[in-house]
């Protein structure tokens, strides 16, 4: 459940830092209301905090206010989420003053998306923190922005300077959003086959799902409802495109939460020996470097395997064997490091090999 508090993490940033955006950029109207930004800061608190909640209560089962604080002030991980909370503080005071200049929110707002990225998979490396929050920072502003002109009724007049500009900011967000996400999957992914063979590549096919979806109907808006001014349907899409942005954001929270694809480096011979369906069973699993892991199995009846990771989430993989006389043999690739089980099964009987691959 930790994806939970990331995704309401990341809609308090698309509330706070996109409706930031869209009071000095979309906005048609001199000031527009600064409650969102308020939901929208609470939400990142929330989140933040939620965030920290759970991971603690998945190392240390029951914890104390002691433990909470202790990771606070004497971890990398607690230092980023205190300074979220001081960024975001920072943000929605920017925003409450009078002046109209928009430098002090953009580095604060900077700042603060930084801190969300070194607390998910952006730490890994520079590279990927500098890429992850430039694809926050074009998220946010879109989805927010979307989430304000839907949100709040005005006059026909205004809607439509306020969607012109909006459909400029969404032009520009998607070439960002692609750019960073595609070199970023390409950072992450060891090879196409992951995003099949991993739940990190499952998960970023969903979110790619309902970006593509976004995109068909941002087109349908900008060259149809539009062009040919309709009104009704126009606000109908618009509303459809928050709530795909919002499922976005939420398969972001998946994905963020989720350990990415892991090649295995070490070599590894497994033997095994047993009896099932009341007669002999032997083999071995031989992992190579890279990933390939290879099944041979001698029995008299054909045999089944299915692999299963016990270290983090990851889709089953079926085995398909070839047999030449008594000997069964099987290749597959593995796309995450840690502890694996393969489940051979003969007739009505299995036996589980643990396989610890690094």
């Amino acid at each position: 459940m930790l994806w939970l508090p990331k995704t309401l993490l990341y809609l308090g940033l698309a509330l706070l830092l996109g409706g930031a955006v869209f009071r000095r950029f979309v906005s048609p109207e001199p000031r527009s209301p600064l409650r969102p930004l308020v939901v929208g800061a609470l939400l990142v608190v929330v989140g933040a905090l939620g965030t920290v909640t759970l991971t603690l209560s998945d190392l240390l089962g029951p914890f104390g206010l002691a433990d909470f604080a202790e990771y606070l002030l004497s971890s990398s991980g607690g230092t980023a989420v205190l300074a979220t909370l001081a960024l975001t503080a920072a943000v929605l005071a920017f925003e409450g003053q009078p002046v109209r200049t928009w430098i002090p929110t953009g580095v604060a707002g900077a700042l603060l998306l930084a801190s969300v990225a070194e607390q998910g998979h952006g730490r890994q490396s520079i590279l990927l923190l500098g890429l992850h929050v430039v694809h926050l920072a074009a998220m946010t502003a879109w989805i927010g922005a979307v989430v304000f002109l839907v949100g709040f009724p005005r006059d026909e007049a205004t809607f439509w300077r306020g969607v012109e500009r909006l459909s400029n900011l969404g032009l520009c967000s998607v070439a960002v959003l692609v750019a960073t996400g595609l070199a970023a999957t390409v950072l992450a992914l060891p090879g196409v086959g992951a995003l099949t063979g991993s739940t990190y590549g499952l998960a970023l096919l969903v979110k790619l799902g309902f970006f593509g979806g976004v995109l068909l109907l941002a087109a349908l808006n900008k060259l149809d409802f539009l062009k040919r001014r309709k009104l009704p349907q126009l606000r109908g899409a618009l509303r459809v495109e928050a709530a795909l942005l919002v499922s976005v954001l939420a398969s972001s929270g998946v994905l963020a939460t989720t350990a990415p694809p892991e090649v295995p480096a070490a070599a590894l011979v497994t033997p095994f020996e047993t009896t099932l369906g009341g007669r002999p069973v032997r083999g071995e699993f031989s992992l190579e470097p890279g990933g390939v892991l290879s099944a041979r199995i001698e029995a008299e009846h054909a045999p089944s395997a299915v692999l299963h990771m016990t270290e983090h989430t990851m889709p089953p993989i079926q085995l398909t064997f070839t047999r030449t006389g008594s000997v069964y043999t099987a290749r597959t690739r593995l796309w995450m490091s840690g502890a694996w089980k393969a489940t051979v099964r003969v007739n009505d009987t299995a036996t589980d090999v643990p396989l610890n691959v690094r």
